[in-house]
């Protein structure tokens, strides 16, 4: 068994699989549209170069010379290509454009977000290990009160005792009498 190289077009087979493959790549691509670009060029490969040039309307080395520039690939050719696999590109508003600055901004408040959390789950432990340490000293407390409580009890019970042995010494010295 020869090992051979592993190469995407083996699995973009059907229509829906390259459509998918390219929505994927539209999701992870870093900004910059270089896998997106290189995601097109598998695709049109794969679906053969000569039927999706004839469908948006180019020659298939000219199709073919715009792919393997993937990075000045001209947006309508872009556009073109990913119509023929069922995407549309859609504008979507971003919740907030950040330039550097904004990024920078953005990640001290993580981070201090962050910071905060982590002290928030400090001090909760060392609430709870207040909690606990009250707790322990309530229960020695009660265990102490308890103990007390037997302990008086007992030496009740002892004097009682004591005291009926003394009188009962005494009406033995009476009777003898």
């Amino acid at each position: 068994m020869t090992d051979k190289e592993f190469n995407i077009q083996d699995y973009l087979t059907t229509q829906i699989d390259r459509m998918l493959f390219l929505k994927e790549c539209i999701k992870q691509d870093t900004g910059d549209g270089s896998l997106i670009a290189a995601a097109l060029k598998d695709v049109v490969e794969a679906a053969g170069a000569a039927e999706i040039a004839e469908k948006i309307g180019m020659k298939e080395r000219n199709l073919g010379k715009a792919l393997s520039n993937s990075t000045s690939l001209p947006f309508i050719t872009t556009l073109k290509i990913m119509q023929v696999f069922g995407i549309q590109l859609k504008a979507k508003k971003l919740k907030e454009v950040k330039g550097p600055k904004a990024e920078k901004k953005s990640n001290q408040k993580a981070e201090k977000k962050s910071d905060q959390k982590a002290e928030k789950k400090s001090d909760q432990k060392a609430e709870k290990k207040s909690d606990q340490k009250a707790e322990k000293k309530s229960d020695q407390k009660a265990e102490k009160k308890s103990d007390q409580k037997a302990e008086k009890k007992s030496d009740q019970k002892a004097e009682k005792k004591s005291d009926q042995k003394v009188e009962k010494k005494s009406d033995q010295k009476v009777e003898k009498k």
